[in-house]
This record gives structure tokens, sequence and C-alpha cells, in this order.
């Protein structure tokens, strides 16, 4: 997988936390993997090891988007926008 389709499916994973509990999202990234084709070991250990970081400061990055946010927070926003914030926030 190139880097842009493993961003995006950690992207989709983090569109899924909006949708379940913290406690189902072990179960979630298993289904998930199930669901993708040509997903190898690498791109797998990759994608949860990303995914487990992030979701572990969830908190930390709303409280950053919520300081720098003008108007808005993160439970007025919609949740594709929210999920594409908090991965770039992760990452920078």
């Amino acid at each position: 997988m190139t880097r842009r389709e493993l961003r995006e499916n950690v992207f989709m994973m983090l569109f899924r936390v909006e949708f379940h509990n913290e406690d189902e999202m072990p179960e979630q990234l298993v289904l998930f993997e199930e669901e993708l084709e040509n997903l190898n070991e690498k791109d797998s250990a990759y994608i949860n090891h990303k995914c487990n970081e992030i979701f572990a400061k969830l908190p930390e990055l709303d409280a950053a988007i919520n300081e720098t946010a003008t108007g808005w927070k993160t439970t007025r926003m919609n949740k594709v926008d929210l999920s594409i914030l908090r991965l770039a926030v992760y990452e920078i």
C-alpha cells in the first residue's frame, strides 16, 4: 500500500470513532482490516499502531483543536472534518 492509501485507511478508522465506544475499537480495527484487499502484515501493523496512538491522544487532540478553532468546538464539527483535523494535528 502507498503512504497515501495508508493515511486514507487511518482516516477511515478515525471516522469510526464517532460511532463506536472506545472499548469497541479493537474489534472495529479487526473488522476494518478484514474489509481491506491486499493488506499485508506491515501495512496492518502500521494502521494498528497509528490508530491506537491517535485513539490514546484524542482528548489532547480535541483540546488543541478547541483551543485554536474560532467559533467552533469539536462537538459542533461534522464528523469528516473532525477526523481530518485530528489526523492532521496528530501528524503535526
